[in-house]
């Protein structure tokens, strides 16, 4: 007990330091790939990361679709201090191609603004106004497919989310296509379980303007998620 306790907060502090480390403009949340059985399973997870505090739903309201809510809540040091707020919604098909593998894509949009105030050289943290400082605004749009393997006690899957994120800011608006892939593993039983994904992701572009943004590639996160509704076909 006290040995997973020791990891899960080295693992924190690793995050914390990754999210403090510089003033990235995008800092790509973990892919939500919730790998779904059946109609009526409902999936719900917080997780710490890379991007911050994440928190990620879903709801299969059909037999093979399924809607998702996600939100993103960071702040962070290092060059600039940053509010980053994002929230984005989905829809999708998943399949069970056998009582273990799952098949699934997702769709969806998002939007999201970071409150960003420069640090400068000779500027004093903690007593001098942060100033200058603006608002950026970011809309993004993705498909995701995944494909993975369910059973009581763990979930592991591959996905890759596609996404292209449209960047404004004040002298500058430019779009990113970005490419995400991402390994996830939960282990736990049944409704509660330990999540883990580890991913990069791969910028390309810029589709508009000839400036390009700084986007923080690693993408990483760890949590608990919680599973209800969900049938499964025991060993």
């Amino acid at each position: 007990m006290i040995k997973h306790i020791t990891q899960i907060a080295v693992t924190t502090a690793i995050c914390l330091v990754l999210m403090s480390c510089d003033s990235a403009y995008y800092v790509p949340d973990s892919p939500h790939v919730p790998l779904l059985s059946n109609k009526g399973e409902v999936q719900a997870s917080f997780q710490v990361g890379t991007a911050g505090s994440e928190i990620k739903t879903t709801w299969a309201i059909t037999e093979h679709s399924a809607v998702m809510l996600n939100g993103v809540y960071a702040k962070s040091f290092g060059g600039a201090l940053q509010t980053r707020i994002f929230a984005e919604a989905g829809y999708g098909y998943f399949y069970p191609l056998s009582d273990w593998f799952r098949l699934e894509a997702f769709s969806g949009v998002g939007y999201g603004i970071v409150d960003f105030y420069p640090f400068h050289e000779h500027q004093n943290f903690y007593s001098d106004p942060w100033d200058p400082h603006y608002d950026i605004h970011q809309y993004r749009g993705f498909v995701q497919p995944a494909i993975g393997i369910v059973t009581p006690f763990i979930d592991n899957g591959l996905a890759a989310r596609i996404s292209v994120l449209d960047h404004h800011q004040p002298g500058l608006n430019v779009a990113n296509l970005f490419v995400t892939p991402v390994l996830v593993s939960r282990k736990g039983y049944k409704w509660v379980r330990l999540s883990f994904k580890l991913g990069y992701s791969f910028k390309f572009g810029p589709l508009t303007d000839t400036r390009s943004i700084y986007a923080r590639p690693w993408v990483f996160s760890y949590g608990i998620q919680v599973n209800l509704n969900r049938l499964y076909n025991e060993f």
